[in-house]
C-alpha cells in the first residue's frame, strides 16, 4: 500500500527531502497496526476501535510533522530513527485495561503503543503524543536498569524500584510537557499559563489539599518539582520563566546522553551522593502520583507532602551549592 502524506517533509531552505523516510516509517506501523488487526479480525472495519486506529495513524503523521518543523535536520533524523527503532505498532488497549488513557510497551516483540478508544478525541491526540514521547525518550530509558545498578550498590529491591521510578519521573514530565506543546499547536491555540490546581487525594499535614501551579492535563502534581529540577540542571537558562526552563529540560531529554550527562556533572563536583538521594525522592513522588490512581501503594500518596518537602530542601541545597561554586560548568 502506498502511504499518502498529508504534509510535505521537504526542507525549503536546504532542499533535503524526508518524504520517503517518513513514508517508509508510516507504512511499517500501518501494516503492523490497522491492516494486520483488521485482517486478523481483532477489530472491525467501521467500529469505534477501527476509527480510533485510523485517527491515531493521522495523529501520528501530524506529530511527526510538528517535530519536523520544530527540529533541525540532524534532530529530525534522530527522531525518525528512534520512531523506527522503538515503535512497531499502535493497538487498542485490552478491555480489562481501559481505565487509563494509553501506555507504551517496548518489551513486546512488536514495540507497541496502546490507545483507549473510549476517551475524547482531544485526549486521544494528547495521550498518543505522550506515549510517542516515551518512544523518543527510549534511547536513555532503555538503560535505566544500568543506571540504577551503577549508582546504588547492595540496595534492597524496593529501594531499587524507587530509584528506577525517580528516572521515570523525568520521563513522565518531559513527555507530558512536549505532548502539551504539540497538542495546543495542533489546535492552533496558545498553551495556557501555569495556574493553581489541587487534588483532593494529596493533602498537607493539616489534611488540606495541596495546591500546585500547573498547565498539565495530567501529572500536574509533578510539574512544580520538575521545574525546580530543571532550574538545578539547566543552569544556563536561569532567568527564564518556569514554562521555558521546563521546555528546555524536555528538549534535553531527547538526547541519548540526557541522564549520563547529569550524572557526570554531579560526579565532577563531588555531589554524586546528593544527586542519588534527590533521585530517590523523585521516585517517591512518582510512586505517590501513581498511587493517586491505584497503580502503587497508597502509603506513597499519604507521604507525598512530606516527600515533596524533603525534595524541595535537597534540590534547593544543590542549587545554592552550585551558585556558590561558580555555577553549572558546561
Amino acid at each position: 500500500m502506498e502511504i499518502d502524506l498529508k504534509y510535505n517533509f521537504k526542507r525549503a531552505n536546504t532542499n533535503i527531502d524526508f518524504n520517503n523516510a517518513v513514508k517508509k516509517l508510516l507504512k511499517k506501523i500501518y501494516e503492523n497496526s490497522y491492516k494486520k488487526q483488521v485482517q486478523n479480525r481483532e477489530i472491525g472495519y467501521i467500529d469505534n476501535e477501527s476509527k480510533s486506529l485510523v485517527q491515531a495513524f493521522l495523529n501520528l503523521q501530524e506529530f511527526i510533522y510538528y517535530n519536523f518543523i520544530n527540529s533541525s535536520d540532524e534532530e529530525f533524523i534522530q527522531i525518525i530513527w528512534k520512531l523506527d527503532k522503538y515503535l512497531d505498532k499502535i493497538s487498542i488497549m485490552p478491555k480489562t485495561e481501559k481505565k487509563g488513557y494509553g501506555y507504551y510497551n517496548p518489551d513486546e516483540k512488536l514495540k507497541t503503543i496502546y490507545i483507549n478508544p473510549d476517551i475524547s478525541e482531544e485526549r486521544k491526540k494528547l495521550y498518543l503524543a505522550h506515549e510517542l514521547g516515551h518512544v523518543l525518550n527510549r534511547n536513555w530509558t532503555e538503560n535505566l536498569q544500568n543506571y540504577c545498578e551503577n549508582l546504588i550498590k547492595n540496595a534492597r529491591p524496593s529501594a531499587v524500584v524507587t530509584f528506577w521510578q525517580g528516572f521515570q519521573f523525568l520521563d513522565e514530565v518531559t513527555t507530558q510537557d512536549r505532548a502539551e506543546d504539540y497538542f495546543y499547536w495542533s489546535l492552533k491555540k496558545s498553551r495556557p499559563s501555569l495556574k493553581p490546581s489541587s487534588y483532593s487525594s494529596i493533602k498537607d499535614n493539616n489534611s488540606k489539599p495541596i495546591t500546585f501551579n500547573t498547565n498539565f492535563d495530567y501529572y500536574g502534581e509533578l510539574q512544580e518539582p520538575a521545574i525546580l529540577f530543571a532550574r538545578l540542571v539547566c543552569r544556563d537558562w536561569q532567568g527564564y520563566s518556569d514554562e521555558k526552563i521546563l521546555n528546555e529540560l524536555s528538549k534535553r531529554a531527547l538526547s541519548a546522553t540526557f541522564i549520563s550527562d547529569i550524572i557526570a556533572y554531579f560526579e565532577s563536583i563531588g555531589k554524586k551522593e546528593d544527586f542519588i538521594e534527590l533521585i530517590y525522592y523523585m521516585g517517591l513522588l512518582k510512586r505517590g502520583s501513581y498511587a493517586k490512581f491505584s497503580q502503587d501503594d497508597k502509603k506513597y500518596l499519604e507521604n507525598f507532602y512530606k516527600n515533596l518537602q524533603e525534595f524541595n530542601v535537597k534540590v534547593k541545597f544543590l542549587i545554592k551549592y552550585i551558585e556558590d561554586n561558580n555555577g553549572f560548568k558546561r
